[in-house]
């Protein structure tokens, strides 16, 4: 298996990368740099040079060369890093069948508390009502194919 394709997508205050493969899984992951969106996209295009061709499955190989290739580092890189890595364990789960937390050492809570940081435009409810919709349709849009068996 192979990686074909990056893709960024901007949605609001938030930055996903798609991994493509050439076996037709994709992965998903989020950017956690929010402040600086467009300098993690231009990250991950760089990276995206690399990873063209590179077996999807050898994540941590990946995040060390992406990580160490060069002694700049901060938020945006992390960001695009991060979004790539948990992209790349999005295709592992799927490529073995099992929830990423299996690949991880298998699952240690019944129940975890979390909150949420996902805001958009206008007043405080609406806000939150809007940016919920802007994720929910990137998610929605990438697991569609798993949940409709197309």
């Amino acid at each position: 298996m192979k990686i074909t394709d990056i893709e960024t997508i901007f949605a609001s205050r938030y930055m996903f990368v798609r991994v493509h493969t050439d076996a037709g899984l994709t992965g998903l992951g989020e950017s956690g740099a929010w402040g600086y969106l467009e300098a993690s996209g231009k990250a991950v295009e760089t990276f995206k040079r690399y990873l063209i061709g590179q077996d999807p499955l050898r994540i941590e190989h990946h995040w060390q060369y992406l990580y160490r290739w060069t002694h700049f580092r901060g938020a945006a890189i992390m960001g695009a890093l991060s979004a790539i890595d948990i992209a790349l364990w999005d295709i592992a789960g799927k490529h073995f069948g099992v929830p990423c937390y299996q690949l991880l050492g298998g699952k240690c809570r019944d129940k975890a508390r979390v909150y949420y940081h996902v805001t958009g435009a206008g007043e405080p409810t609406k806000r939150l009502i809007t940016g919920l919709v802007i994720v929910a349709a990137v998610i929605v849009d990438h697991y569609r194919g798993r949940l409709t068996g197309t």
